[in-house]
């Protein structure tokens, strides 16, 4: 028994080394291991699972928490993780479950309720994801997130003007939340303030220089001010980050357009 012990001693610290490095594969090896010798290690099925997340197996990341849930179904972070793991697969559905397994359990969870709301927000139902971090703000009135989430869908329900009162309450508790800055502009941006919504994105580069995002809505910026030139670098920059991104594409190819009959005209 002594020896086992200290051979799971052994295998998790190799373990936790590795996942450090980033030697996920080769982590969850010595993981499996322990398993093998003690199967209701709950300790080892979360870091099994955090290093199947980071190589994006997702799939097999839930059947960790499945696991942990038949040592424990009341174990809430067992739970919220597979809540994660499910939306990543875009399961909203099932992940909204799974954060209503947590908020049975403690209904004070802030990040489930926050989890809830963007499942929600991603299937259309906007009144009820407002509801979730409605819910969040109440336990924890100063949770940047919530009030970014709710800026977010309310402008997405078309109340700009409320949208960027919850953006700007979001920055007044961390004036350096990219986020925050991102929604704000594209909130400026339907009122028509292109040039304000530009300064936003701005500020959300310089605190994210690779959100691709953020490129491209101030390249729509500049298309809307009629800087075609400003544009194109805009989309070329979203682009390079993610040489896949459908809207920086679409962004650049109509600009071209639009530059090119000008020319011709």
């Amino acid at each position: 028994m002594d020896e086992k012990i200290s051979d799971s001693n052994n295998w998790y610290d190799k373990g936790l080394d590795l996942s450090k490095l980033g030697q996920f594969e080769e982590a969850i090896k010595c993981f499996e291991k322990i398993l093998e010798i003690n199967p209701e290690d709950v300790d080892v099925w979360y870091h099994k699972a955090s290093a199947l997340r980071n190589l994006g197996k997702y799939e097999l990341e839930i059947n960790c928490f499945e696991n942990v849930l038949e040592l424990d179904p009341d174990d809430d972070a067992a739970w919220y993780n597979k809540g994660l793991a499910l939306r990543m697969l875009n399961d909203y559905k099932h992940a909204i479950e799974c954060y209503e397994r947590v908020l049975k359990l403690n209904s004070e969870d802030e990040d489930a309720w926050i989890s809830k709301g963007i499942a929600l927000y991603n299937l259309e139902k906007f009144e009820e994801a407002m509801e979730c971090y409605e819910q969040a703000l109440e336990i924890n009135p100063e949770s940047k997130e919530a009030w970014y989430r709710k800026g977010m869908t309310i402008g997405v329900l078309r109340n700009f003007e409320k949208a960027i009162e919850y953006h700007e309450k979001a920055l007044e508790i961390d004036p350096q939340y990219s986020s925050a800055w991102f929604g704000k502009g594209m909130a400026l941006s339907f009122f028509g303030k292109f040039e304000k919504s530009i300064d936003c994105y701005n500020r959300t580069l310089e605190l994210d220089p690779n959100s691709k995002e953020a490129w491209w809505a101030k390249g729509i910026a500049f298309v809307s001010l009629k800087n075609y030139e400003d544009a194109i670098i805009c989309f070329d920059n979203a682009l390079e980050i993610d040489p896949e991104y459908i809207e920086a594409f679409n962004g650049k190819k109509e600009t071209l357009t639009i530059m090119d009959i000008n020319e011709n005209y």
